[in-house]
């Protein structure tokens, strides 16, 4: 399609509106990604059941030489939305010693029974019938019932789940440490859970004290004065994979009047000055973009782990991180290694309002959380070190990169359709992250960066404590976007959904035919092989 237009000065937003307007109605998510879905297995767990409140009492770290073992108990509250014959939760890689079942209001024992899938990691409980005679054969609607496991777990080495790691002290002799990675969906090799982002519930964790060793988690301890256990205040309404508990020797850095500290091991804690000062201010520069929405947490710890698969994570009041992520010895290393401690500590502060107070409903929108971090991460860094020049640095870094990687047979919806957990673990990848937060700020450019900070705003009080997929940010942009000059501007989500359901980008031919008068052609930059099923060429 060619079109011509008089004036340039509204060529960038009338290109969304043609895009927008060309590519007809939004591919639904499991239409948009179908080219590349495999999976027949239903890994999803029911929604017939929530779960309101957990309590995780555990003893980790058993044996004192080489320590490999834990114990727990988990009891969880859940409430019936719907009359079941069962109740399907998940564990993995735990071994069950019991679980019981009990009914609130009447404060009755159902006797049950549980069935594991392996595949799935789904523990369906059933009512035992030959043993409940008396007793209703289904749990009932809106009735709340109280499920008691007790289990052993494993501390393995591959860096998920309630792991263990091991550092040499100066004498040279090994300490051990437990400490936890749940996201995507290892918070069920630490405690059965109904471990999916949308099944967000309140925690009460107590952890048994080993000698030499103290206990961190999400929220503050509490000061109870219990001598055999570390005992953590509730939590907020939060989702399984954002729990974190830290069992080790380590000492902090602390700073009492922001109720911030850097946790680390002892011969490396003088390293964690850079990330101990600048911390606060990050956390302040995003509440200050957000429009003085502040921190939802009434502490934040960060933790440098000597063993580590991930870069970073974002769980919530509890961040943890690589040593070399997070540890800075000003004396030796690069200006490039401060400046990626800095982003990434913003990349992680970030995901405290986006993914951790607002949660995807389902890892189809993982952007949502990573896509707002990686803008974070350069934008925010820029409101405290104003001499990097993030804002253009985003440009090279990120954008580049996400053109390259969107370039390639392998590239993939923004928003994407995904079940398993291989799907899922999939998509932490350059299109989540960097295209994302491309798109956001592509975004924030035709909103205007006033619309764009009400909208976070709003869609933030909106959906705090709990879950959203892409419509509800679009919502809460429209607002004050629609009424600002509602004869020239598309709805938002006509213009977002051409760029985050489906893969590729559009490529821009601009030639000068006559005096002031330009000819644009558009043609979509995509090698996924019959993807044109999809169409999308203007």
């Amino acid at each position: 399609m060619q079109w011509k237009i008089v004036t340039f000065a509204t060529v960038l937003l009338q290109i969304l509106v043609v895009i927008t307007n060309a590519s007809g109605s939004p591919l639904l998510d499991k239409t948009v990604s179908s080219y590349n879905r495999a999976s027949v297995t239903d890994y999803r767990l029911p929604t017939n059941v929530k779960p309101v409140h957990y309590k995780i009492t555990l003893n980790p770290l058993i044996e004192d030489l080489d320590p490999r073992t834990f114990t727990g108990e988990v009891q969880i509250r859940v409430k019936i939305i719907e009359e079941t014959d069962s109740i399907t939760l998940h564990y993995n890689d735990l071994s069950i010693n019991t679980i019981s079942v009990n009914r609130i209001n009447t404060e009755t024992d159902i006797a049950v029974y549980h069935e594991y899938d392996n595949i799935t990691h789904f523990c369906t409980i059933r009512i035992n019938k030959v043993e409940n005679e008396d007793v209703e054969e289904t749990f009932k609607t809106n009735e709340e019932y109280i499920i008691t496991i007790n289990y052993l777990g494993y501390h393995r080495v591959d860096m998920y789940g309630f792991y263990r790691s091991s550092y040499k002290d100066e004498n040279g002799d090994t300490v051990w440490l437990a400490t936890t990675q749940f996201e995507p969906g290892n918070a069920r090799r630490a405690f059965p859970c109904f471990d999916e982002p949308a099944f967000k519930a309140t925690f009460e964790i107590s952890i048994l004290r080993k000698r030499n060793l103290q206990a961190i988690s999400n929220m503050p301890r509490k000061n109870d004065g219990n001598q055999l256990y570390d005992n953590f205040e509730t939590t907020r309404v939060m989702p399984t994979y954002l729990i974190a508990f830290i069992v080790s020797d380590f000492v902090a850095l602390e700073n009492d009047t922001e109720n911030f500290k850097v946790w680390a091991r002892k011969g490396a804690i003088e390293q964690a000055q850079y990330s101990f000062e600048i911390g606060p201010s990050l956390l302040h520069a995003i509440e200050e973009f957000l429009l003085d929405f502040k921190y939802p947490m009434p502490k934040m710890d960060e933790v440098a782990v000597p063993d580590f698969s991930a870069g970073a994570m974002e769980n919530w009041g509890l961040t943890t991180y690589r040593e070399r992520i997070i540890l800075y010895d000003k004396d030796h290393a690069t200006a490039g290694t401060k400046q990626q401690i800095a982003t990434v500590v913003a990349h992680e502060f970030a995901h405290q309002w986006f993914g951790d107070l607002v949660s995807p409903e389902w890892w189809n929108y993982l952007w949502l959380n990573e896509g707002f971090a990686t803008y974070f991460e350069s934008f925010a860094t820029d409101m405290v070190e104003r001499d990097w020049r993030l804002r253009e640095q985003f440009v090279v870094r990120d954008l580049q990169s996400a053109l390259a990687a969107d370039a390639l047979s392998t590239s993939h919806p923004i928003t994407q359709f995904v079940d398993s957990p291989n799907s899922i673990r999939s998509i932490f990848d350059t299109i989540s992250y960097e295209k994302a937060g491309s798109v956001i700020r592509m975004m924030e450019h035709f909103l205007t960066t006033e619309v764009f900070k009400e909208g976070l705003k709003r869609y933030l009080q909106i959906r705090q404590y709990s879950n959203a997929n892409e419509e509800h940010l679009y919502d809460a942009m429209n607002e004050k976007f629609l009424s600002t000059k509602p004869e020239l501007y598309e709805d938002v989500a006509k213009i977002m959904h051409t760029w985050t359901r489906q893969p590729g980008y559009p490529v821009l031919t601009i030639t000068s035919e006559e005096e002031n008068q330009l000819t644009i052609t558009q043609n979509l930059l995509c090698t996924i092989p019959d993807f044109h099923k999809h169409p999308f060429v203007i």
